[in-house]
């Protein structure tokens, strides 16, 4: 049972956003008489992905600010939660086994041993911070961007919403970061803001193709779209998912939303119940859910309470292909296990927490063992590391940091590296295949592949996941549950 809720820990928790207006709900469910809290971010999630069809706004020139930069030295920031802080102010104590430090530091000390980049050593600043505190997070942000002592900034998704754009729009200071939303953001935040993760303007028009091509959506089918009421998922679903629709011949029989605000769960409630009520009246066969984890599991109690399990549209919005997962495993499986979704991220391959071995033959991707090798240069005992979790995020994020300084070259300025940041192409990483940005082009993912989230049987004859290593607490080689890989790398379809 630890491992399984370690599990849900990481589908819900780490994947990436603390939450436009930061509010945390701690989301119950009773698995086998335990109480599992799982944290329901309710922040956008996508960013300018490869080929986005609306340009990066310019300002003007970017300076050719040293900040931050000596001889033998350049300074970055790397922000992390303060768990003691946020954790105990939901009665959470963290969200993996894995801590954010010793993953910087192992990164980083890789580099500098190594003689640094282009001479110089990376100072790394980790900083902690509360999520809960919008104004300890501003007044970081200040310190950064006035102080004339950092380069820049490098985060794994924590660093979110309007603090994102205190940090470029506002401090005009480069930040690396996997926590995105819909491609307006990037154009205010432009040409400092940089994202590993996809833009959820992609995300949609990339769903519409790619619906049709899986029989999901078409003109024999009725769906419907199930939106959060934020404005942001307004402006997803207004400007790019109905005229991706539109363009493809294609018309929504329903168009409802489900309140994300996290702390008026009883209106969520009756919303999601009156939601269902309607796609059941009308007969829907497919929904796309374009709604945060809270809205997201209220929406899934209330299908499940009448019976309703529909097609479902997942994705890379609010990380419902990956939240799905734990959810299919411990609650839902009726709705969710089986269904299919797009993502840019490397599931199914990487669902083994270990390297290939004799008894699967998926695991690490060669980039993400690359990674596992270097945390385990110097320990004598062999250590894991999870295929997406925090360790493995700042081993792709210090590899971006470290490619633009190179490419930056010995002329490091604010300029030489915003320029090196859009000169990225076919960058592999650990998390996603490849990164590939531009100079209008400002987050990496450009490919997804087709995954399904499966709950697994309890027996070696029911069991439809590949086996995994047993582990020290765990001898038991079958998957919970898994991402079972339907089709694989293709371009993201963003015309």
């Amino acid at each position: 049972m630890g491992l399984k809720l370690r599990r849900l820990w990481r589908q819900l928790g780490e994947r990436g956003a603390w939450a436009q207006g930061v509010a945390i709900l701690v989301v119950v469910a009773l698995v086998g008489g335990v109480a599992v809290a799982a944290i329901a971010a309710s922040g956008g999630g996508g960013g300018s992905g490869g080929g986005s069809a609306v340009p990066v706004r310019r300002t003007g020139p970017v300076p050719a600010s040293t900040d931050g930069v000596t001889d033998t030295a350049v300074t970055v920031v790397f922000p992390v939660i303060d768990l003691s802080a946020a954790g105990q102010a939901v009665g959470l104590q963290g969200l993996s086994d894995e801590k954010d430090a010793p993953g910087i530091r192992t990164y980083v000390n890789q580099l500098n041993d190594a003689g640094g980049i282009q001479g110089r050593m990376i100072d790394a600043r980790i900083e902690k911070f509360n999520p809960l505190d919008p104004a300890e997070m501003r007044a970081k942000c200040k310190d950064w961007t006035t102080s004339g002592e950092v380069f820049a900034v490098v985060d794994t998704g924590k660093w979110y919403d309007d603090q994102q754009l205190c940090i470029t729009e506002e401090g005009g200071l480069p930040l690396i970061s996997s926590w995105t939303t819909i491609t307006d953001w990037t154009e205010r935040g432009a040409p400092y803001l940089w994202w590993t993760g996809p833009d959820q303007a992609d995300v949609l028009r990339n769903l519409v193709p790619w619906g049709i091509d899986h029989d999901l959506l078409g003109p024999d089918k009725k769906f419907a779209i199930i939106a959060g009421d934020r404005a942001g998922d307004a402006l997803a679903v207004k400007k790019y998912l109905l005229p991706a629709l539109k363009k493809a011949g294609l018309k929504p029989t329903l168009v409802d939303t489900i309140t994300a605000n996290l702390e008026d769960p009883s209106t969520a409630r009756s919303q999601a119940q009156s939601a269902v009520n309607r796609l059941v009246d009308e007969g829907v066969q497919t929904v796309i859910p374009l709604l945060p984890v809270n809205s997201f599991q209220l929406y899934l109690a209330a299908s499940k309470a009448q019976k309703y399990a529909p097609k479902l549209v997942l994705s890379d919005y609010e990380s419902t292909i990956t939240n799905a997962l734990g959810l299919a495993e411990f609650i839902f499986p009726d709705q969710l296990s089986g269904q299919l979704g797009p993502t840019v991220y490397t599931l199914s391959s990487e669902d083994d927490d270990r390297p290939a071995n004799g008894l699967s033959g998926t695991g690490y991707t060669p980039e993400a063992k690359a990674c596992w090798e270097t945390w385990n240069i110097g320990r004598t005992k062999v250590d894991y590391i999870e295929a997406q979790g925090p360790t493995m995020r700042w081993c792709d994020a210090v590899k971006v940091l470290t490619t633009a300084l190179d490419l930056a070259g010995p002329n490091l300025n604010r300029r030489t590296f915003i320029d090196a940041l859009g000169r990225i192409e076919d960058l592999p990483t650990a998390l996603t295949p490849t990164l590939t940005f531009g100079p209008d082009d400002h987050a990496g993912p450009n490919q997804y592949r087709t995954v399904s989230p499966t709950r697994n049987g309890t027996t070696a004859e029911t069991n439809v996941c590949p086996p995994r290593r047993p582990t020290a607490d765990d001898d038991n080689p079958l998957h919970g549950s898994c991402w079972i890989l339907i089709e694989d790398w293709k371009p993201l379809e963003t015309g």
